[in-house]
Parts: structure tokens; sequence; C-alpha cells
């Protein structure tokens, strides 16, 4: 037993210690694995970062060598040796030669092309960084196909144009060397190109300096001066000298196509006075030798054309043609009369086509707004009328004021929008802008105008919008002449409020541009409301000028000058009165159902003031009057109303004619109005729509029992419900019921109040139909007293509605001027009309 047991002891020691060995020989092997691993490890890290190292470098190299750094592409340029010290010394041939070079482009494109990227990339990575903040860097490793495909949409895009064009900067130093070689005039334009580019030079040779000093580590010279504030300093310069070189080109190519459509017409004068030809034998009947010459003249005018059309497109060869077309008609006509000299024929061909199209203004629709507005001033002396048929109150108006702002604002949200696309539209903005130049035009006196089509010019605004310079300054310079030519054409007494509100405005537009904010969304907002405002200032101040011009011609018109200016307008639109069967069709059919009648109602008319003669003659001499005049309050009418009036025949008939036409159930269109009162239409219509409110309120008072206050009732009733229909257009049967019960509320119980409202309105919806005899007694009653306004009140008394005796005169007198005023213009054609059918 003793000695069995240090055996088994033994044995399972021995046990365990190999166990032991195993699991330490498991730990050494483990951690040899992880050693040998991260051996590995490091030395691929190591390898990794030699390679990564390698490759930077090696790309930098690359970069270095065909891109090259923003300081080895300004040290490259300023070994050209072209700045503004050495050109002034250089020869201009030397100095062409040496811009002209392909290494001087070379070099100067691609440090110009580093300044834009340097200028727009941080704008753009600036609005590109809050869409990719927070990805993981996962997502960007795997960049490899979508690079492909961007790089496939990039290659689809149109070819981007270079924000500096090389030749434009280097005519900068061109011009700046030898302004009297390169300008053929010394005018405001030249001298404002020549400051622009030597500014615009002064601050790109300053750029090129900041960039080299930084490398040389002079920058101590300039302390207050960064690369970034230098760029936008060139840049701004940049826009400056843009837009004076745009303006001087532009008009240096409108010289150019002058010289060579005039060389055109010179060429084609001298074919026709050498061959002598007439328009019958222009193309037939010539010699060898004249055809030769045709032929070479033919090719040399396609030559010009060429030519004109690089520089001025299809417009500039329109142009070149309509001048040969009138070099031809005018050389045949001297041909007839007198063989005109070469001279003449050329100075009338050569005149600028481009006022000719601000002359070119709609005649017929200026002619026709005259005649409206003559029309007006002959009525207007005698409108009583004017101030009752504007029917619309203030909350009316509201609502178109709303509405025209609504399409206001639509319609300068689609400009905006038509300027935020991809491809920007400029072409609306240069209609609104030619609106404003011709707009001045129009109102400035005729020794203003050069200086308004210079200021003003379309085709530089043109240029400068289409090369994608968004700089206000430039656009302030057009707004600012706009604004003071406005200030000096407005009225004295406006002008101080005209200066604030401009100087405002101009402040605005100055503070955007000193900031220097040329992102596009900025620059629509600015030019818009520039725009917009300058537009409504000259709305503003043509309405002013059409008042004070109306005033000056009011004598003349209202006399014989404005009818027999309404006789002539409406002959030169409708023919001679002997031709008025094809010409006045509605005027025929119009006075033939009024004859039939008209004497009839004539003799009708003066029975009824017999009548009243007797009835006021009776009351006089203390008979008791007639029980119809017993209601409605007392007759004011004096004695020389009630004499009869003689009217000529035609007077009659077209009172009787026009009171038919405005008492039609129907409304009246342009299409059933006579042609004699097309220019009356908004009047008869309006004396339509009151009278319609008459016959209304006449329904409702036929429509109310008699009781002890019905005198007040009515005359408070009517009152207001006139005022309701005045200001609601389409007022139902119950708000008039409710409107007329108002003055009847404590006369009656709640109920019976109740009951009688909902009687009335039952009554009232039936006697406003055209078959009810309510309806016919009422329309016949306003009829008759529209026709005979000294009876009006007697008539109307008989409904218990005397209070309605102003409106109906009213409408009456209108009428009657109406009638006058076209029988004394339209005479001629109403007895053409009368004595032929």
């Amino acid at each position: 037993m003793e000695c069995k047991s240090p055996c088994i002891t033994t044995a399972e020691d021995i046990q365990a210690r190999v166990q032991h060995a195993e699991e330490n020989k498991m730990l050494l092997l483990k951690a040899r694995r992880q050693r040998r691993a991260a051996v590995k490890e490091r030395k691929n890290q190591s390898l990794l970062h030699k390679q990564g190292d390698f490759l930077s470098r090696k790309l930098a190299r690359r970069f270095v060598q065909l891109k090259r750094t923003t300081y080895t592409l300004a040290k490259g340029y300023d070994a050209l040796q072209i700045n503004g010290k050495s050109i002034k010394s250089m020869p201009f041939e030397e100095l062409a030669l040496v811009i002209e070079s392909s290494t001087t482009i070379q070099t100067v494109k691609a440090l110009l092309d580093r300044f834009e990227t340097r200028l727009t990339l941080p704008r753009s990575s600036a609005s590109l960084s809050g869409p990719y903040k927070g990805r993981p860097s996962s997502s960007l490793r795997k960049g490899g196909p979508k690079t492909m495909g961007s790089g496939v949409r990039a290659t689809q895009n149109p070819t981007k144009v270079s924000r500096y064009p090389v030749r434009v900067v280097l005519c900068a130093y061109m011009i700046l060397g030898h302004p009297d070689v390169v300008f053929s005039g010394n005018g405001e334009r030249e001298f404002l190109l020549a400051v622009s580019a030597a500014k615009f030079v002064q601050e790109l040779e300053m750029l090129i300096k900041v960039v080299l000093d930084g490398q040389t580590k002079s920058a101590s010279m300039l302390p207050n001066q960064t690369f970034k504030s230098q760029l936008e300093a060139f840049d701004a310069a940049w826009c400056s000298y843009l837009y004076r070189f745009v303006v001087w080109k532009v008009k240096d190519a409108r010289s150019l196509e002058d010289d060579l459509v005039r060389a055109a017409c010179q060429l084609e004068l001298s074919m026709l006075q050498r061959c002598k030809l007439t328009p019958e034998q222009e193309n037939v009947g010539l010699s060898h030798d004249m055809k030769a010459i045709q032929n070479q003249v033919t090719e040399d005018q396609r030559l010009l054309r060429e030519k004109v059309q690089h520089l001025s497109g299809d417009a500039g060869t329109e142009r070149m043609e309509s001048a040969l077309s009138d070099t031809r008609s005018r050389f045949f006509e001297g041909k007839e009369n007198a063989s005109p000299s070469s001279e003449a024929v050329l100075s009338t061909t050569s005149k600028d086509s481009r006022d000719s199209q601000l002359e070119s203004s709609s005649n017929e629709k200026l002619a026709k707004e005259n005649e409206m507005l003559v029309n007006e001033i002959v009525h207007e002396n005698r409108n009583v009328f004017a101030d009752i048929t504007d029917i619309s109150n203030g909350d009316q108006n509201s609502f178109q004021t709303k509405v025209r702002e609504t399409l206001e604002n639509a319609f300068w949200d689609g400009v905006a929008d038509s300027m935020r696309q991809d491809d920007p539209d400029y072409g609306r903005i240069v209609k609104l802008m030619e609106e404003v130049r011709d707009g001045l035009c129009e109102m400035a006196p005729q020794s203003w105008r050069q200086e308004i089509l210079d200021a003003v010019d379309l085709d530089i605004l043109t240029q400068v919008l289409m090369s994608g310079t968004r700089d206000m300054a430039n656009l302030g310079k057009i707004l600012e002449f706009v604004l003071v030519t406005l200030q000096k054409l407005s009225a004295p007494a406006a002008e101080d409020d005209m200066k604030e509100t401009h100087k405002k405005l101009l402040k605005d537009l100055g503070v955007a541009s000193q900031a220097r904010d040329s992102s596009s969304g900025s620059f629509i907002e600015l030019m818009i409301k520039g725009l917009r405002f300058v537009l409504n200032e000259i709305q503003a101040l043509r309405r002013e000028i059409s008042k004070a011009r109306i005033k000056i011609m009011e004598p003349i018109i209202k006399g014989p000058g404005g009818l027999e200016y309404l006789k002539n307008a409406f002959g030169a639109r409708y023919g001679s009165p002997f031709d008025f069967s094809a010409s006045l069709p509605l005027t025929i059919q119009w006075l033939s159902s009024v004859r039939g009648s008209s004497e009839e109602e004539w003799e009708e008319h003066k029975d009824s003031m017999s009548a009243l003669m007797a009835s006021q003659s009776r009351s006089s001499q203390g008979l008791p009057p007639s029980a119809s005049l017993k209601t409605g309050g007392n007759v004011l009418m004096s004695s020389n109303h009630l004499q009869p009036t003689f009217y000529p025949g035609i007077d009659v008939l077209l009172r009787l004619g026009l009171l038919k036409l405005v008492s039609k159930i129907e409304g009246i269109t342009d299409e059933n109005l006579p042609e004699t009162m097309k220019l009356n239409f908004g009047r008869l219509r309006s004396i339509q729509s009151q009278l319609q409110k008459i016959i209304s309120l006449l329904s409702k008072i036929s429509s109310v029992s008699p009781s002890s206050s019905m005198e007040y009732i009515v005359t408070s009733s009517v009152k207001a419900v006139t005022e309701l229909l005045d200001s609601i257009e389409d007022v139902g049967i119950i708000e008039i019921v409710g409107k007329c019960y108002e003055f009847m509320e404590g006369c009656e119980d709640a109920e019976s109040l109740q009951a009688s409202k909902e009687v009335i309105a039952n009554m009232l919806l039936k006697s406003l139909r055209a078959e009810d005899p309510v309806f016919e007694r009422v329309s016949r009653v306003v009829y008759v007293a529209a026709r005979s306004a000294v009876l009006a009140e007697t008539v109307l008394r008989r409904v218990g509605a005397a209070v309605l005796v102003d409106r109906v005169m009213e409408i009456a007198e209108v009428l009657i001027i109406v009638a006058k005023v076209s029988g004394d213009v339209h005479r001629e054609w109403y007895l053409q009309v009368l004595n032929n059918v």
C-alpha cells in the first residue's frame, strides 16, 4: 500500500507535465506564427508606403512636366517679356509677331486656364461639399466606374468657353502699346477701352508678381495682398475690360458691315450703269462682255456676303440684300426721271436700317388707340354717367390688383426660369431692354435719341450676356443712365421722390457688385429687380406725359376738330359712305329694326308730354293732382323740361336705337354691336348693366306690399340694395331680400318677417323671368322712363320707385350724348343707309 501511492503520483505528474509541454508548444507555435505575420505585415506596409511615396512623386513629376504648377506657368509667362514697359518700346510689327506666335499663345493660355481654375474651383467645391459630407471612405473607393461614367457624360457636353480668351487678353497689350494703330478713331469708346486695358494689364502683372514673390518669400513687399484677393481684383478688371472690348468690337463690326454693304451697293450700281440695264432687260439680251461683268460682280458680292454673314449672321445678310434691292429700285426710278448720281443713290441706301426698326411700330394699333382716346374726350365733356359706370368698389379693385400682381409675378418668374436653365435664354431680357430703350426714345426729345441708342445698346448687351460674364457693374451703368434720363423727363414736383427711389436701387446694385457675388441666382435676381423697377418707372412717366398731352389737346378735340378726326378715322377703316352695303352690315340691320317703330314711339312721346303739361297746368290752378302722382315725393322739374322738343329724324332714330340696344336681355357683345358704335362698346355695356340693376330694384319694390312707413322703407332699402348691386356683381335673391328687410325689422314679429321674406323672395325670383308679367311691366316702365326723361318721375311713381329717377336720368343723358356724337360723326353713312334700304 505504501509503495503503490508514490508510483501513481509519479504517473499523474508525468502525464500533467506532458500535457503542459504540449500546451507550451502550441503557444510557442502560435506566437511564432503571429511574429511571422506581424513581420510580413510590416514588410507589406513598408513596401506599400514606399510604393505610394514613389507613385506620388511620380505623379507630382508628371504633373510638373505636363500641367506644371502655377509658379512654373507664371515663370514661363514672365520669360516672354510681354509687359507694360516692354511693349511700348517694341515696334507694332514685332509685337504682333510675338503675340501671334504659337509659343506665346500656348504659354498665356495655360496660365489663364490655371487662373480660371483657381478662381472657380473653391466655389464649385464649396457647392459640392455639402452632399458628400459624412460619407464613409469605402464609398469613395468604389468610384472607378462612376468616374468613367462622369467622363463619358463630360465628353457629351459642349466645349466650355474659356473665361479668359487668350487673344482678347493679348489684345490689351496691343491697345496699351499702340493705341494709334489699333483704333481708327479717338472717340469715347476708344478712350474707355484704353483705360480699362491699362487697368487690366496692371492687375494681371500684379497677380503674376504675387505668384512669383510668394515662392521667393518676398511677399513683405505686399503685406496686404494675397493671391486670393489679387485674383479677384484681376477678375474684376477683366470684366470691365471685356465689356469695353465688346462695345468697341460691336461698333467696329457695324462699321465694317456698313463698309461691306456699301461696297456691294457700289458694285451693283457700277454694273447697272455699265451695262445700261432696264427692269425688263435685267437678265436677258446681254452681250458676252456684259454677262462677264455681271458674273464678276455676282462673285464679288458673294464674297462680301460671306464676310457679312461671318460678322453679323443672317440679320446682316438680310440688311445687305435689302440695301441691294433699294439700290436697284432707286437706280431704275432715277433713270425714268433723270439719271441719278452714284452718291445720291448710295447715300439713300446706306442709311442705318436699325433706326427703321424703331420707327416700324404698328400704325394700325396706334391709330386705334388715338381714335379711342379722342372718342373718350369727346364724350367726357358731358359724360355725367362716368362716375356711376364704375361698378367696382374697393374689394373688386383689390381683387383685380391681386390678379394683375399674380400675372406680373408669373411673367417675371418665367423670365428668371429661362435664365436658370443649363442653356440660358437671354432673349427675353434683351426684349425687355429693347422696350426700355424704345420707351425712352418715345418720350425723350429727338436730340437725345442717339445718346440713348449708344447707352442702351442691345447688340452689346447680347454679346456680354452670351459671354457668360455676370458683371452687375455693366448692367448698373445702363440702369443708372436710364434712371437719370427718367429724372430729366419727369416733372420737377416728382423729381425729389424719384431721386430717392433711384438712389436706393442703385445702392442695392452697387452693394451686390462690390460683394463680387457672381453666382447665377444673385445675378438673375438683381437683373430682374432692376429691369422691373425701370419698366414700372417708364410706365408711370408715360401715363403722366399722356395726361399732360391730353390736357393740352382737350380744347381742340372737344371742338369740331375731334369730330372731324373720328369721321376721317371711321372712313379710313370702313370706306366711303357709298360702300355702306358691304362695310356696315350690322349698322344696316340695327337701323332697319328701329326704323319701323320710330314714328309710333315719337308720337307716343309727344302725347305723354302733352298729358304731363296738362296735369301740371291743373295743379298750378289749384286742382288736386292725379292719383298717379300722390306717392313717391315731390316733382322737382323746371318748366323748361316740360317744353316739347323737336329732334331731327336721324337723332330720334339713333336715340331710340341705342335705347333698344341697351334694353335687350342678352348682353351686348362686339359681334352684335353696330360698326358705328364699336368705340362705345364699354360705355354701352355699362349702361346695360345699370338698366338691369334698375329693373331688379323695381321688381323688388313692386313685390313689397304697401304700409304706413313705405316711403321711408322704399327709399332706404333702394339705396342699400343699389350699393349691394354695385359692390357685388353676382349677388343672389336671398341677399337682396335680406338687405331690403333690414329696414323693416321691428315693424313685424320675427315669424311674420321670416315668412314675408320667403314669399317676397319667391315673388322676386318669378318676377325676374322674361315671360313674367311683372318683369314685362317693369321693363316697359324703365324703357319708357329712359325714352321720356322728363316723364320719368311720373312713370316710375306708378310702381313706387321715384327714388330711382336720378339714375334713369343719368342713363338717358349718356344715351343722348352718344346719339349726338354719332349723328355728327356718321351722318353721311346714316343718310346713305336710310335712303337706300
